[in-house]
């Protein structure tokens, strides 16, 4: 609210400016002004703007550009000093603004040039604009086009807005949309052309509209709409649709709707059919209809027919409103050999009261096989969670059911507050499981955590954590389960505010511990119950340097465990490495790790493991094309040498690469296998070979998720092959391929094959051929593990969620990766 005053002040004075400098323009208005020869360059100036901005929507942007052509017209006459706000404008003009006193109207002047105006990522630019005082329209003309940087250019012939309702109209506009601002599926830019558009920032309509892919005047495909609702961040909603075919109208429908943010169903199936043969459906089809599309809600019919699991139908309805969200799914498969298959979900998330949220989750399945048993598994969740100022509640009930195998019923309540000294958490959880023939499973579960902050440099923790068993010796599967019970436990905390290796970081722990102890099959557990006292010094890790190229890390740890049943340990652990750097990037490292306990202790929690090795590492790297690492250790303790891996990468050019990885058993005296990986592609640069859900991780720098790269230019390609050689068994054990590459400009083939030397023979087989018809893509995809055949007819405009090549039999992702990497 501050910052709106401060605002609100800083424009009511750049008013007064504004009219003072009108008068004087009006009283130098009847003398005769010459154009400059040269073009005059105005001074950056800063207005604040105060709107909502939406970030998608196209003609939510256009509205923007006509409200900065507004503030462009004051920006002209105000020079008001910049200010941290994120609404300022930075206006640059090659073209003076005159007043015409009797028409009470701001002109650009006549010239070259344009104006030039930014609003965060927004430009927009245009050859001439003019304001009108008296009926508060601002129109912005000859070159009108607006930039954003995620991927949306519009162009218009002009644009109106008026000042008092807030109201805008726009005639005879094209706007661009990016493939890469759609993501995955999108393979070409969407055009929409349009006759007229106008409304408010909330809500736009549109006349005459054509949406499509093709860049020519008369585009092959395209849909033609006589109006669109255009909702900001939300969807365009296309009324009356034609589809075309170049001139000739294919077919009608009464709406189609196009999503402007991120999907909320990622198997939502394209407006193109999916059409193929596998070995567990026979020849299927499937495809979605829109029912409708509003601001609030969304509902898609489901059709899935195959030749040997019948016909399927179901409907996705989601909603969304100011107090409630959520979706309901629903589909039924009706099979003539196997029976009838049915899917329910629902998620819904309600405020009820102000800070109070309703969370409900609910996915069941039914199975019914003809001539069997009715099998259905279920999960629901339904939980409260009340927001406090410095804390939330939550109450949820967790309902699992395994179809006639058992049930799982969970409450669990969660407390948490905290301010600026300490917090506090508390949990709880009740438990009953239930399985058929078997006495019911009851247990409770309770957590109390407070933690405080005593100083700068202390702390204090406490924590109460119990399990009660409900159900007594009722339940025998208890004899097995182990619970550490904390009745109570305190801590402090010491962190100097400048630690080092003599003055390590200090955990002081009293507490009181059960732990159940096993006797053996089949009797029951005796419970240890006694004091624990824990004494931790942890000193943190430090690097000495001792020469130019010699550095020295180290770090320690001591603890101490007294126990209220006569009995104690301690432990005492270090740990350094001796790093020696030489020709730039090359360096040599050697550490000694230690860890030794002496005692005994009764919990099973504090058992501690002692071991003593030197490990070895070397990396000579003479240039970034070539790099080569060797590491190997000796097991002090149980006196063996670690086998020595060895690490290779060339990269003679950036367009290929070569990796090399193998071990060897100082022990045995064996080399192990030899994993390699030859990364090749033209023109250099087009990156590691990663398409849809083709993921590679093998390699220095795996690729951590499924990521879809463009296609290669013509003719270009990109591949990457692996392979795994054993020396024992004297054989190619596994070999991997992946090739990208378009043949020309209107032909792409995606290959992914690999042979299993155990099995002497192919154990993926999949091929992916790519016809491009300038707006139209035909896909035909070929999967030997599936014995499937799939022919997708896709519009470039209209994205494409559900990617089959690269996957299983499973439906897993496959890729080049050979398992182990030394």
């Amino acid at each position: 609210m501050a910052q709106g005053m401060k605002e609100m002040a800083q424009a009511q004075k750049g008013q007064g400016k504004w009219k003072a400098q009108k008068k004087k323009a009006q009283a130098k208005s009847n003398k005769v002004q010459s154009q400059s020869s040269k073009q005059q360059k105005f001074h950056q100036c800063y207005l604040p703007f105060a709107i909502r901005y939406s970030p998608f929507a196209l003609s939510c942007y256009l509205f923007l550009s006509l409200l900065l052509a507004v503030s462009f017209v004051f920006g002209q006459q105000l020079n008001a000093p910049p200010s941290p706000s994120d609404n300022l404008l930075r206006i640059e003009s090659d073209l003076p603004m005159r007043y015409f006193p009797e028409e009470r109207e701001w002109r650009t002047v006549e010239g070259t040039g344009t104006i030039k105006i930014n609003f965060r990522e927004l430009t927009v630019f245009s050859r001439r604009a003019r304001y009108n005082e008296r009926e508060q329209i601002l129109e912005a003309q000859e070159g009108l086009r607006a930039i954003l940087q995620e991927g949306i250019e519009f162009e218009g012939g002009s644009a109106r807005y008026f000042v008092n309702e807030r109201r805008w109209v726009i005639e005879n506009g094209k706007a661009t949309f990016d493939p890469n601002y759609f993501g995955e599926g999108v393979a070409a830019p969407i055009y929409l052309t349009l006759q007229n558009i106008s409304g408010r920032e909330e809500q736009m309509t549109a006349h005459q509209c054509t949406c499509t892919s093709c860049d020519r005047p008369h585009p092959h495909f395209s849909l033609q709409a006589k109006s669109a609702e255009v909702i900001p961040n939300d969807r365009l909603i296309l009324r009356h649709v034609g589809i075309y075919i170049g001139k000739t109208r294919l077919i009608g429908i009464g709406r189609y709707s196009i999503s402007l943010k991120l999907r909320r169903r990622q198997n939502r199936l394209p407006i193109t059919p999916d059409v193929g043969r596998d070995q567990y459906s026979g020849a299927f089809i499937r495809t979605s209809l829109s029912l409708f599309d509003t601001r609030t809600q969304s509902a898609d019919l489901v059709l899935d027919w195959s030749e040997r699991r019948g016909l399927g139908y179901g409907i996705e309805h989601d909603y969304d409103t100011r107090q409630l969200q959520g979706g309901l799914n629903f589909f039924i498969q009706k099979s003539p050999f196997l029976g009838k298959e049915q899917i329910f979900s629902w998620r819904h998330q309600q405020r009820i009261l102000p800070g109070l949220l309703l969370l409900v989750f609910w996915d069941e399945r039914r199975n019914s096989p003809f001539g069997g048993r009715s099998y259905t598994s279920s999960s629901r969740q339904f939980s409260l969670r009340r927001s406090w100022r410095r804390g939330t509640t939550e109450l949820s009930l967790r309902m699992l059911g395994y179809g006639g195998f058992g049930d799982d019923r969970t409450w669990t309540l969660n407390h948490s507050i905290a301010t600026g000294q300490q917090s506090i958490n508390l949990f709880t959880t009740l438990r009953e499981v239930s399985r058929p023939g078997q006495p019911a499973d009851k247990e409770l579960n309770e957590r109390i955590e407070l933690r405080r902050r005593l100083s700068d440099e202390w702390d204090m923790a406490f924590r109460f954590e119990q399990r009660v068993d409900l159900d007594k010796d009722k339940y025998t599967g208890d004899n097995f389960y182990y619970a550490l019970d904390r009745t109570p436990e305190l801590s402090f905390f010491f962190r100097p505010n400048r630690s080092s290796f003599l003055r390590p970081n200090i955990a002081i722990g009293l507490s009181r511990w059960s732990e159940p102890q096993f006797v053996g099959i089949g009797q029951e557990p005796l419970s240890l119950t006694t004091e624990r006292l824990h004494l931790r010094l942890d000193s943190p890790y430090r690097t000495l340097k001792l020469t130019g190229n010699l550095s020295y890390s180290h770090s320690g740890i001591f603890e101490q465990f007294l126990y209220g049943n006569d009995t104690a340990q301690y432990l005492y652990s270090y740990r350094s490495t001796l790093t020696w750097r030489f020709g730039g990037n090359s360096q040599m490292d050697l550490s000694y790790w230690i860890q030794k306990h002496r005692g005994y202790t009764p919990f099973r929690s504090d058992t501690l493991t002692s071991y003593e090795n030197m490990d070895w590492r070397l990396q000579i790297s003479p240039s970034q094309k070539f790099l080569l690492s060797a590491s190997t250790g000796l097991d002090l303790q149980r006196d063996f040498f670690r086998d020595l891996l060895l690490n290779m990468r060339w990269q003679p050019y950036q367009g290929m690469a070569l990796d090399l990885s193998t071990g060897y058993s100082l022990e045995r005296g064996d080399w192990q296998d030899l994993l390699g990986r030859l990364l090749l592609s033209k023109p250099g640069g087009l990156g590691l070979p990663t398409y849809g859900t083709f993921v590679s991780y093998y390699g220095f720098q795996p690729t951590p998720f499924a990521e879809e790269r463009p296609a290669p230019p013509p003719g270009g390609f990109r591949s990457e092959l692996t392979f795994r050689y054993s020396p024992t068994r004297g054989q190619w054990t596994r070999v991997r391929l992946f090739l990208d590459w378009s043949i020309s400009r209107t032909w792409r083939l995606e290959t992914l094959l690999g042979y299993s030397g155990v099995l002497r023979k192919m154990d993926i087989t999949q091929f992916r051929v790519t016809k491009d018809l300038h707006c139209y893509q035909i896909w035909a995809t070929y999967n030997r593990e599936r014995r499937e055949f799939r022919f997708f007819f896709v519009i470039k405009a209209f994205p494409i969620f559900q990617q089959f090549f690269g996957t299983s039999d499973q439906g897993a992702f496959l890729d080049t990766s050979l398992g182990q990497v030394y």
